[in-house]
Formats: structure tokens, C-alpha cells, sequence
């Protein structure tokens, strides 16, 4: 019976182990955070049930093509499909310098564009609008009939 036990848990433990190894393998692999909730983590890290074992996912099959080892090729990839790569889903420890870095940059100059003259022809056209509006109120308060009546008599 102590023998059945001790070999349950060398089973137990060591596939434990075995996934924290993998873990260990990968950048900030042991708190690479939940898909959809924030504050939570992910820690079976390239399966689909959150806990690990069974099916892998994307990122965990790319990790196994690579030899279940990070490489600058998983670095850049985007396994799960979300538009950025591993590196800046997992908050970019360990990676090298990827091309997600110029991405920040485009981002920098998007914002100043929506704070460039966009902005200033708006105000522009809500006064212009606001003008027009006041010569529409004066025709139609009878002040251009006026104006006309004045003008056939000078």
C-alpha cells in the first residue's frame, strides 16, 4: 500500500513538475495572464483548460513545433489570434526587441493626428454653424422682408 501511494505521488509530482518546467522555459511564463479576465492568470499556459493538461492551444502547440523552447520566432508570433505578439500579451519579459515596438510609435502619431486640425475644424464649423444660424433667424423674422421693402424705397 506505501508503495502504491509513494508511486501515485512520483506520478502526481512529476507531471506537475513537468509543467512547471515548461513554464520555467518561457518568459514570465508562470503568470501569463487570463484571455478575458483581468487580474487573472493563465498558469496552464499553451492548454485550453486554464488549470493545464488535455488539449493544447495554439500558443502551446507553436511552443511544442519549436521543441518547448522560446525562440524569437514564438517571440513575434501572434498565437492566439489577438493582433499583438506573445511578447507584448505577456507583457514583454524576456523577449527580444520585436517589431511591436514601432507599433507604439504608430500609435503615438494616431493619437496626435485626432489632436491635430480635426479637432479645430470642428470648432470652426460648430461656429460657422451658429452664425448661419443667427442670419437664418433675422429672414425669418421677417427682417429680410423688411430689408427689401427698404431698398425699394431709397
Amino acid at each position: 500500500m506505501a508503495a502504491l501511494m509513494l508511486l501515485t505521488f512520483a506520478l502526481v509530482a512529476g507531471s506537475t513538475l513537468g509543467y512547471q518546467t515548461f513554464q520555467g522555459r518561457i518568459p514570465n511564463g508562470n503568470m501569463v495572464p487570463h484571455p478575458c479576465k483581468a487580474n487573472f492568470m493563465w498558469p496552464g499556459v499553451g492548454h485550453q483548460n486554464r488549470l493545464g493538461g488535455g488539449v493544447n492551444n495554439k500558443f502551446g502547440l507553436d511552443f511544442k513545433d519549436a521543441g518547448f523552447f522560446w525562440s524569437e520566432e514564438i517571440c513575434r508570433a501572434d498565437s492566439d489570434g489577438d493582433g499583438w505578439s506573445n511578447a507584448r500579451v505577456w507583457s514583454g519579459f524576456g523577449t527580444v526587441d520585436d517589431e511591436d515596438d514601432d507599433d507604439d510609435d504608430d500609435d503615438d502619431d494616431d493619437d496626435d493626428d485626432d489632436d491635430d486640425d480635426d479637432d479645430d475644424d470642428d470648432d470652426v464649423d460648430d461656429d460657422d454653424d451658429d452664425d448661419d444660424d443667427d442670419d437664418d433667424d433675422d429672414d425669418d423674422g421677417g427682417g429680410g422682408d423688411d430689408d427689401d421693402e427698404d431698398d425699394d424705397d431709397r
